[in-house]
């Protein structure tokens, strides 16, 4: 398969709007809540961080083009790869700037602090 280009146009700020509210809710909701029950969270930056970074990858791919196959609608691999795509970005741009941000936040404090 190869990027659906078109369909993203089509798409529109719609589908970008979507992909952001995924990267936004996929995680973070999960993981703040559970932090308390995940021992190596112990400060909020721990927990921002991890609930930030999850990247979105061949399993979406796979079960995007499930989808495809079963139902023959290529709506679900237009929304998929582009989901995929902006989660690749963020996360790789975010990468350097957000582990910076958590290291002088964090720089000299033990876990229990």
């Amino acid at each position: 398969m190869m990027l659906p280009w078109q369909g993203w146009l089509a798409l529109g700020w719609r589908g970008v709007a979507f992909a952001g509210v995924v990267l936004l809710f996929r995680r973070l909701p999960v993981v703040l809540p559970a932090a308390g029950l995940l021992s190596p969270l112990r400060r909020r930056a721990d927990t921002l961080l991890v609930g930030w970074f999850g990247p979105i990858g061949i399993a979406a791919v796979f079960y995007a083009t499930l989808v495809v196959h079963e139902t023959g609608s290529r709506l679900a691999w237009q929304i998929s790869s582009l989901v995929i795509v902006v989660s690749i970005l963020a996360y790789g741009v975010t990468a350097t700037p957000f582990t910076r941000l958590y290291g002088a936040r964090t720089d000299g404090k033990s876990a229990s602090d």
